[in-house]
């Protein structure tokens, strides 16, 4: 469905945020004047949901956090990869299908962004909800991708299987940071 030209009011009347679309923003961008339970508690609310204690509390431990733990927590008091874990938390309340991850490890330690990458993977494994995930962290998108999609200067450079990309010599040196000149660019052409 084409969702792009849709008002507002369509947006919320066919539920493509919230139930059927939950968003991972890079930041987190969580509300730092609500503890965790709050941010948690806020698209419950703003749905209309009822069991909104037992269902903020499923979504802390989905993505392995202790409910008992967390969800007083004041936001600023939590870490880089506690910050996206609980971001991860506030768009699975809703129990999307879909969750757009907006570039889920940028900024953290290796081992905490494996964790993120693990918890992508088995969030989408265990739970058939589809992962699409934006993100320059290839070693992430090796782990959790069935299909790509690269983009290069505003255009589509490829869509399909991983494993084609990567045999793809424009596209390998795309992943590995070359700069590929256009073919037909003569001297002096974009690359």
């Amino acid at each position: 469905v084409e969702v792009t030209a849709l008002p507002e009011r369509e947006l919320v009347r066919r539920r493509f945020r919230g139930d059927t679309v939950g968003l991972v923003f890079q930041a987190g961008a969580l509300f730092d004047f609500l503890d965790v339970e709050g941010n948690l508690r806020w698209p419950l609310e703003e749905a209309g949901r009822d069991r909104v204690d037992s269902r903020a509390a499923a979504a802390l431990a989905m993505v392995e956090l202790d409910p008992e733990a967390f969800l007083h927590r004041p936001v600023e008091t939590l870490s880089g990869g506690e910050r996206r874990r609980v971001a991860l938390a506030r768009a699975l309340v809703l129990e999307p299908r879909v969750v757009l991850y907006d570039e889920p490890t940028t900024g953290l330690d290796p081992p905490t962004a494996a964790g993120i990458t693990r918890l992508i993977h088995r969030l989408r494994d265990e739970r058939g909800m589809t992962a699409l995930v934006t993100t320059h962290d290839m070693g992430s998108a090796r782990a959790v991708a069935d299909r790509v999609a690269l983009l290069r200067d505003g255009a589509l450079l490829f869509h399909g299987r991983l494993a084609e990309a990567e045999a793809r010599p424009e596209v390998k040196a795309f992943i590995e940071g070359l700069r590929v000149q256009a073919r037909d660019a003569g001297p002096g052409g974009a690359g």
